[in-house]
């Protein structure tokens, strides 16, 4: 039985690999900005770095920290079961009773976090059975660590879980 559960030392490695690609970019920016004559405008490509390799997966980890903080999921390949923990309440679902489980992704914007944060979404037969969600901190490539499933790419602008689910 595979046991899945969020780790903050596993998901700040996440993202400090958008931290280092700012720092990288930032650090260019800064130097011409007091090497020149102080213009402003030579800061827009650092407020550009900012936005994109800083605030927005920022954005993304808080969200999904939010949403996983309480989850555990354990995938066991023998009974082909899915069990589903969240806040102590847990509930079950058979390999047999999953229609797909879909994979929100970003549709790709000028960054590269849109391989790094994402969500799935375990839709069930039963259309009464409330769909099960968990994000990419939780478990990473399950198409490859659980082939058997069915599974379903579907692109979003930007894949934060929406609250209704």
């Amino acid at each position: 039985m595979n046991t899945f559960k969020y780790s903050f030392i596993k998901s700040l490695g996440v993202f400090l690999r958008f931290f280092v690609w700012y720092l990288f970019l930032a650090i260019p920016s800064l130097v011409v900005y007091f090497e020149s004559d102080k213009n402003l405008g030579m800061l827009v490509p650092l407020y550009i770095f900012t936005i994109f390799y800083l605030v927005i997966p920022l954005s993304f980890h808080i969200s999904y920290y939010i949403e996983d903080k309480e989850k555990e999921i354990m995938i066991d390949t023998e009974k082909k079961e899915i069990i589903y923990i969240k806040r102590e309440e847990q509930s079950s679902i058979s390999f047999d009773d999953i229609k797909c489980i879909e994979e929100y992704l970003n549709k790709g914007f000028l960054t590269n976090w849109n391989t790094c944060y994402f969500y799935y979404k375990i839709v069930p037969k039963n259309e009464e059975s409330k769909p099960i969600v968990f994000t990419s901190l939780l478990i990473r490539k399950m198409e490859k660590k659980f082939p058997i499933l069915e599974y379903k790419k579907v692109f979003k602008g930007l894949p934060y879980v929406p609250k209704d689910i």
